[in-house]
């Protein structure tokens, strides 16, 4: 299980990904392409996912 705190992602590509069991905090998502993503059993609090497009939590 991955655990992401305080992590820049923004303008990422994702397509696909497992986040399935993540936890994921305070993370920049701006503009992430999240096409696919799987997010089964995630915890993600405090991120910002403002203009990401696809799959989000």
């Amino acid at each position: 299980k991955a655990y992401v705190e305080k992590g820049d992602f923004s303008s990422s590509n994702f397509y696909k990904s497992n986040f399935e069991g993540a936890t994921i905090k305070n993370t920049d998502m701006r503009a992430t392409k999240l096409r696919g993503a799987s997010w089964k059993g995630a915890t993600v609090s405090g991120s910002d996912f403002k203009g990401a497009v696809g799959n989000k939590p």
